[in-house]
Parts: C-alpha cells; structure tokens; sequence
C-alpha cells in the first residue's frame, strides 16, 4: 500500500517549477447547484436581472436556466426595472416590471446579476419584504466562497487546456515555449491525467537539450509510478460500476460490420450486451429505472430532487450484504444517492481524476471495495475533453437536434470525435491497470442526437430514433473471463437482475424478452417547449410511450395519439 497522491506530488514538483491557477468554477458549481436545489426546487420562481437581449444566450438568465436547468423548471416570469423591454420574452418567460411580478404567485426571486445584486436586494426588499429571495453570492459567501466575479466568468479545465497548448505552440522565443509547455503539464496533472502528460512529453518540439532531457526523466519516473500502482492492485478483488452518461451505443458497436469502435480492445475481451436499450431518453428518468427496476412513469422520478438511499439499488445493497465496502465518485452537482455512513463519496469532475481517484483508494486499502463511479463531462453535450483538434464551442442541451440548422454541425461532429477519442484513450489504459480479478460493469443511460447533418428538430421528436435515443452501451469486463456478444433484446430496467447474477453465481442470465419500453417525460425546459409549435412537435412534449419489439415502435401520447412506426435501418 503506498499514497498514490503523495508520490505523484513528488515527482511534478521535483521537474515542474511553474504555479499552477485553479479554475474558480470547478470549486463552487457544486455548490452553486444545493444551493438552487435547496432553496428553489419546486417553488414558483421569478428571476430578477435580465441582461442585455441584444445578446440572448449571454443574458444572466440564460446562463443560469442553461446551466442550472434541472433547479429552475418552475420559472413564472423574469423582473427587471427597464420599461423599454417589458412585454418582451426571454426563453418563453415574460420580462415584467417589478410591479407586476405580483400576478405569478411567485415563492422565491433568484437575484441573477453579480454586478447589480446589491441594489436589486435592495428593491425586493422595500417591494417584496414577504417574498425571500435568493442571492447566490451571498450564499457562497456564507459558506467560505468569496466570489469576486461573476459565477460564469470563469471557463472550463478541458477549455482552459486547449488555450494553454495554443499559447505554448505560438510562443516565439524558447523560454517563453518552455514556460507555457510545463503551465501545459501542470494542468494536466491538475486533473491527474498522466496519460496525456506522457503523450505530450512524446510529442514536444521544444528544440533544448537539459529541458528535453528534464521532461523526458518526468515521463519516465510517472510510467515507474503507474508500473508500481500496476503491481500493487493486480491481486485485489473489487469491482468496478462505470456509469459513462450519454456514452451511444452506435459510437461503441457497428451492428452492420458487428466490430467494435470505442473501447475496441477491451469489448473484444467482455461480455458485451449490443442490443441493450435505456427506458428513457434523459439521465435521471433511466436512472430511476436502472435503480429501481421500474419505468419512469411509475415513479415521481421529479418528486425527489433526484436522490436515492442506496438501499434502493438493489446491487449496491447486495455488495453490501456481502460486506462489500462502496465508494462513490461524482461531480458535486450531480450527486443521486443520501448520504450514508456506508458510502464513501469522492466529488470528483474530470474523467483522468475519478480514474485517478479509483486508483488510489486501490492502493491505500486492502478491503473488497465496490467502486461506482459517474462521469458525465466528456461525451455528453456540451462536449468537452482533454484534447481538442480545434477551437471547441459549447453547445446547449435545448440546442440538441438543432444545431444543423446553423450549418454547424461538422464542427460538432469534429468535437464528439474529439471526446470519443480522449475517453477512449482514458478508459483504455485504465482497463489496462486492473487485476485479473477486478471485475469491471460499464454501462450508459441513454443515447442522443449529437448533430444531424440532414435535417434539424429537436431532440424528443427522435423518439423512433432508437441509435439517437435509448439504444445504449452494455458491457462487463473481468481479464479471466470468456468474450461474448449478446445481440438479443436487453432493457436496462433488469440491470439488477442481470448484475446480481454476474456478482453472486459469476454468470450471465439474460431475462427472455420480447420487446422493450422506454419513455419521454413531459418536456420541462421552457425554450425547448416554445420550439416545439415549430416543429408540429406540440403532440410530444407532454409524454411519450414507446415499445419495440426488435422490428416496430407502438407509440403513444397523452392526447391518445397513437401509431406503429417501423424502424429505420
């Protein structure tokens, strides 16, 4: 057992004397995120602070319904002192003046502006004194954050990245070269990716004999390092859950050449499930499935600020009886299980660091362990990784299925194979390190659009869609056991029939059946229902039942629209 941590620390600070600058978003959306589920979920919401509507996406309120989508659903309209602009619309909420906010039955005012937050208090105060109002800033404060900026000011570590190699690439003098590739690795190892600090090392021009010489004997005590991990956890029995949210089973599986795409070397060693589909087109409707076993219209999946007590899940309950101990990696932002005194969490963001953060519980205890983990960043919108071939672009969720209309889609398509090839990269050699006897599960929870060359609508009227939908990745990795493909109907509402068995009688038992159901909830996101007349979309945003029998789709919607839809090749 030796600090994996510690020893890496050693060795960057030992060749590598630049300082490194971390990324003020990273460490407060987390919070941002409790803060709004908290004090807003459920509540009848008016947004005070508009912003300038000459540039929409970049108003405050945008950014926060955009990144905060999930806490902001019951938004009755926005506040802001400007007569020019009322009666106007932003994202299908009307602008009001402050006098008139009193008609929307509002229960909370999310103070949106950072530089006029004072004085909007200030106005709620003396208008609305029964009304509470919520003042993220304040809240941070509160809770030992001292923001001297605006929350979205600050970009992403995998943004941030690309940046940095442009700055090392066009520095002119040598010293400058130098001082911008080691900022380049210091990032790097920030979020633990020692895969891409060897892989730059490889790929320096940096034409300087005692600098080249100096990274070179980094790289080589970082490949002694993960040698030494390597040795210390080969002989562990644990087990590893890997949830890979958005991860589609046609980047994955071609079923026409039936080979492998991503994690090509490891599906051909596992057992691998490629017919196997979510019940649920979104993250927290499958997951309440997987979870629980039931559809996501059997369970007020929204009715629980999307939580669960790991009892729940019937596996991890199992790995418990089995005096399994858990741990759990997730993004702050996102956390869907209780606390709970048997449940070791690490919030961890960046796919390199929940790796990292696997392995070095691996190598600083002896006991079983059921790993689970989530990453959600690198192939889910907006599409963000560790290495970009070109400038990336954020795209937004309620732009999912319409960014071909702007002909931009080849620039998305350029980025997804960008973040398909990071996670690639990663996964792989991450496989690579465990034992003969670690046991991996790897699954995502939906499919999606991505971009549409041919023709742009949104993402819910892709519901007989099943590659750009539900149709998901399915596989489970142990070095010992026999590879096999699966291509009969699975549904991830038996993945804990089907995991239980794998755990408990080391088999594979696939339940016989016939046909599998998923569903869309009514559409929440305001700008994506306002879409929809433009689409003659109106019959889908309210729910939609679908089962498929390996050859037709049954549909339905709540105005008892019903048809059967066959699949398209």
């Amino acid at each position: 057992m030796f600090d994996l941590d510690m020893e890496f620390s050693k060795i960057i600070h030992k060749y590598l004397t630049v300082e490194y600058k971390e990324n003020k978003r990273d460490l407060i959306y987390g919070k941002v995120y409790k803060i709004l589920r908290s004090k807003c979920f459920k509540k009848n919401i008016a947004m005070w602070g508009v912003g300038d509507l000459n540039n929409p996406e970049e108003t405050y309120v945008s950014k926060f319904l955009n990144v905060f989508a999930d806490s902001l659903q019951n938004t009755k309209c926005l506040v802001d002192m400007r007569r020019e602009i009322e009666g106007k619309e932003l994202l299908g909420l009307p602008i009001v003046l402050p006098d008139k906010m009193f008609k929307y039955n509002v229960d909370v005012i999310l103070v949106t502006s950072y530089r006029s937050r004072k004085y909007i208090v200030k106005e709620i105060q003396a208008q609305y004194p029964n009304i509470p109002y919520l003042d993220v800033y304040e809240e941070l404060e509160k809770m030992g954050f001292n923001v001297d900026a605006d929350i979205f000011a600050e970009d992403d570590k995998y943004i941030d990245l690309y940046y940095q190699k442009e700055k090392y690439l066009n520095a002119i003098n040598i010293n400058d070269q130098e001082e911008e590739f080691q900022k380049l690795l210091i990032m790097y190892a920030d979020i633990k990716d020692v895969y891409y600090i060897c892989k730059c090392i490889n790929e320096c021009e940096i034409n300087d004999y005692s600098f080249i010489s100096k990274i070179n004997k980094l790289r080589e005590e970082l490949i002694q390092l993960m040698e030494k991990v390597r040795e210390t956890i080969v002989h562990r029995s644990d087990i590893v859950v890997w949830f890979q949210d958005a991860f589609r089973n046609i980047d994955w599986y071609d079923s026409e050449k039936k080979q492998f795409r991503v994690l090509k070397n490891i599906s051909k060693k596992s057992i691998c499930m490629v017919n196997s589909y979510s019940t649920a087109p979104v993250t927290y409707e499958s997951l309440y499935s997987i979870i629980t076993g039931n559809l996501p219209f059997e369970g007020k999946v929204y009715d629980t600020k999307f939580r669960f007590n790991i009892e729940e899940f019937a596996f991890l309950k199992k790995a418990l009886e089995e005096n399994y101990y858990i741990k759990y990696y997730i993004d702050e932002a996102f956390d869907f299980f209780y606390p709970n005194k048997r449940l070791e969490t690490y919030y961890k963001k960046y796919l390199p660091e929940i790796i990292w953060e696997i392995l070095q519980q691996m190598c600083v205890d002896d006991k079983n362990t059921l790993h689970f983990a989530y990453a959600l960043k690198e192939l889910h919108v907006p599409f963000l990784c560790g290495c970009f071939s070109q400038e990336p672009t954020r795209t937004l969720f309620s732009r999912m299925g319409l960014e071909g209309e702007n002909g931009n889609w080849h620039d998305i398509k350029v980025q997804f194979a960008d973040c398909l090839k990071y996670f690639d990269e990663e996964l792989e050699n991450f496989f690579a390190m465990l034992g003969d006897d670690t046991m991996m599960i790897l699954f995502s929870d939906h499919s999606h659009v991505v971009y549409d060359q041919y023709e742009s609508k949104p993402f819910y009227l892709y519901y007989n869609n099943l590659e750009k939908s539900v149709k998901n990745v399915f596989m489970i990795y142990k070095k010992t056991w026999e590879h096999k493909v699966y291509d009969s109907l699975v549904s991830m509402i038996d993945f804990n029939d089907i995991a239980m068995k794998i755990f408990s009688e080391k088999s594979l038992q696939l339940p016989n059946r016939e046909s599998i159901q998923y569903q869309y909830y009514p559409i929440q996101n305001i700008s994506i229902r306002e879409n929809a007349k433009y689409f003659n979309g109106e019959d889908y945003i309210d729910g939609i039942e679908c089962c498929y029998d390996g050859n037709e789709i049954k549909v339905k919607t709540p105005n008892k629209k019903e048809c059967i839809e066959k699949v398209p090749y």
